[in-house]
Order: C-alpha cells, then structure tokens, then sequence
C-alpha cells in the first residue's frame, strides 16, 4: 500500500501509528489498528525485510458488540427494546469521528431509521446516548425504543420476527435444495 505508518518501539512493545487517522485518542495499547495484518517495509538501514502488522491486543481493540434486550409484557402490546452497541478501537474512532461530523438530530434520525426497517413504527423512548471512554477508546452508544407491536398474530400463534442486524449477510443460504448429481 502507498501510505506511511510509524512502528514505535515503546516500553518493550511495537505499536504501528498512523497520524492521518481522525478521532484516535488514549493510551497507545487502547488505540485501534487500521493496518492490522498488512505488509510493511520498516524504513531502517540495511533492512530489506517487510513485517506483518500485528497487535498483541487485536481482541481488545476491536471489539463490537451489540446487545438488544427486548421486553413485551403483552402479545398484543407495544415492545421496548433496549439497545446497547459497544465499540472499541478503529470502529470506536469511526463512530467518534462520525459523531462529531454529524449534526445531534440526523445521528438521532439515522439509529431510529435502521430499527425502523426491521420494527414499523418504532419511536424514540428516549434519544440515543453515546458515551465515550476516550482513554480506553471505548464508545458505547444506549438506545431505548418502543415497537407498537412486536407481535403479530396468524390464527391462535403468534409471532415476533426477529432480525439480527450484526448478523445479516453473514450467513447465506445455499442457492437451492434441488441437486442433479
């Protein structure tokens, strides 16, 4: 790749840092890693060799979790869904810099229009709250919505259809049942 890194030797460990990235704070061992696995050509003399991008933390810094809790005391009541989405790392320093490029009422709009598409009708109980643990580079973003009506009723069942959206795409289905051979 065409882009210039440093590889700082500090207190016995190797950090890579890139200082075009926008919205990186905290401690070195807190901050995310772009480049992670990437092939890199210290610029040293007498060395010919490339190294491997490699972060001795890579789970703790890049982590992105995302909880939904919901609560339906009726079937034919409204929901609340609680939502908890945590970021570390270079997702944390993403939303960081999102966050503060985007006005508070389009990022407000924006969360409540991804659950929309999978809950109709869904409302803000209380706006979206982002925290941000900046020395450990940590942001967690707490939603609570409500869904007027989660469950649907066909005959005497019911149902609640159920979409999670960190895994949608992840797995596919095979193209057909049907085999020839």
């Amino acid at each position: 790749f065409d882009h210039v890194i440093v590889q700082a030797h500090v207190g016995g460990r190797t950090f890579f840092l890139d200082a075009t990235r926008i919205g990186q704070v905290g401690r070195l061992e807190s901050l995310g890693q772009f480049w992670e696995t990437a092939e890199v050509l210290p610029i040293v003399p007498g060395n010919e060799a490339f190294v491997q991008v490699r972060s001795p933390n890579f789970e703790a810094i890049s982590r992105n979790e995302l909880t939904e809790k919901i609560m339906l005391p009726k079937l034919d009541g409204p929901a609340t869904v609680q939502v908890r989405h945590v970021l570390s790392g270079v997702a944390a320093e993403f939303r960081r810099a999102s966050h503060a490029q985007t006005a508070p009422e389009t990022l407000q709009k924006a969360a409540l229009e991804a659950y929309g598409e999978r809950y109709p009708g869904v409302r803000h109980r209380r706006p979206a709250v982002m925290h941000d643990d900046r020395d450990g580079n940590v942001v967690t973003v707490d939603m609570d919505l409500e869904v007027p009506q989660l469950a649907v009723a066909s005959g005497s069942v019911w149902g609640v259809r159920f979409r999670p959206s960190n895994l949608y795409g992840v797995l596919r289905s095979a193209p057909s049942s049907s085999r020839a051979t």
